[in-house]
């Protein structure tokens, strides 16, 4: 994890500390994701909402999605936030994380931003490692996305739609195929789906030094 992740993460963990502290009658979760005292808040939101959806349609069970796994954070957040949602309303969660495992795939384009991103950013670090971590709570579909997504959702059950799809893949041509979650037929999925996308309103790098040679190595006859 980034110098800068950390601090965010730290800074988000404050927040929610001092919220909480403040508001000593928030007891439930539903609560507690109302008022914004939940890390990684539009996973806690996207989530508890497909609960809610499928509760509304009589499913027992819903399933729930990251695209971009990485490091393994949010995938493992998604598995505490399962266990409260559950308690909440009595669904329960299939969790599944795309990742290709070695990081972003080859870039295709202008689209994709060469001058930000480069094949191999985001490796996970040690799989053995995560999928430890989740000790079979969420499982890990490993591999392009553009070849894991169609037969993932085709193995769907009416029991457990989708409800829920985070994506953090970057990528403009990774995004494309992983809408194509939503492509099949409608019963597959609740009637309402929640989206997050990571970074929607990232443009400029931290590091524009170190972006800025990336860009310039990857782009012959600049001038």
């Amino acid at each position: 994890m980034g110098l800068t992740s950390r601090i965010r993460r730290k800074l988000s963990s404050l927040l929610i500390n001092e919220a909480s502290g403040a508001r000593h009658d928030l007891q439930s979760f539903r609560d507690r994701e109302h008022y914004g005292v939940i890390l990684r808040q539009p996973y806690a939101y996207g989530m508890l909402r497909a609960a809610d959806v499928a509760m509304y349609c009589g499913k027992k069970a819903v399933t729930v999605i990251e695209f971009g796994v990485a490091s393994g954070e949010g995938l493992l957040n998604m598995v505490e936030l399962s266990h409260l949602i559950q308690s909440e309303t009595g669904v329960s969660f299939r969790i599944a994380g795309f990742d290709t495992g070695k990081g972003l795939p080859a870039i295709q384009g202008y689209k994709d931003h060469p001058e930000i991103f480069a094949r191999g950013d985001f490796a996970t670090e040690d799989r053995e490692a995560l999928l430890r971590k989740l000790d079979g709570e969420a499982e890990m579909i490993w591999g392009d996305i553009a070849d894991t997504v169609n037969p993932f959702v085709e193995s769907l059950e009416q029991v457990a739609p989708i409800g829920f799809i985070a994506i953090d893949i970057d990528l403009y041509s990774a995004t494309t195929h992983a809408l194509r979650c939503l492509a099949q037929s409608p019963e597959k999925y609740n009637p309402a789906v929640s989206l997050y996308f990571d970074d929607i309103g990232f443009f400029f790098p931290t590091n524009g030094a170190e972006s800025l040679q990336r860009f310039q190595n990857s782009t012959p006859n600049m001038h």
